[in-house]
């Protein structure tokens, strides 16, 4: 979509605020609100070039449910924050790349707020020595990962039971 220049009112097709704030020049630039298709808030602060950007925001999501608190770049979770699943516990909380979680003994949680994986990321790849859980807390798989997709250099599988 193509913003006017200044100080702007923008609308979904349904007749909902979509963006409210600054655009220079037919993007959205600067201070501003943007609201999802059923009206609920989606982020306040600072946009660049369309996206939100910042050292911290909050996004929402369309329940009014945070979704991710910390730094922005163009839009995306890059740098230190906090990334929630839908019903608000806590996914991950540390170093993200490009909305990814990223960095060293890095703790994945399930949403039922327990551990779900232990071990190193890059940029949203498991590497390097990890174990993952079942939801009930015991251990569901153990090993080295390669990164990439289905990268496990050697790895034990347990069932639900820990066997």
């Amino acid at each position: 979509m193509n913003y006017p220049h200044g100080q702007v009112n923008c609308y979904h097709e349904n007749g909902n605020l979509k963006f409210e704030g600054e655009c220079n020049y037919g993007e959205i630039e600067g201070k501003g609100k943007e609201y999802h298709k059923n009206g609920v808030l989606h982020y306040k602060g600072n946009f660049c070039k369309n996206t939100p950007h910042a050292e911290y925001g909050e996004l929402i999501n369309v329940n009014g449910v945070v979704a991710y608190k910390g730094a922005l770049v163009y839009g995306k979770a890059h740098g230190n924050g906090k990334m929630y699943y839908s019903n608000g516990e806590l996914f991950f909380e540390g170093e993200f790349c490009q909305d990814k979680p990223t960095g060293n003994s890095v703790r994945i949680k399930h949403e039922n707020g327990g551990v779900s994986y232990i071990g190193d990321y890059y940029v949203g790849q498991k590497c390097g020595l990890a174990s993952s859980y079942y939801k009930n807390g015991k251990l569901a798989q153990q090993g080295t990962f390669l990164g990439g997709p289905d990268n496990s250099k050697f790895m034990l599988v347990y069932d639900e039971t820990g066997c």
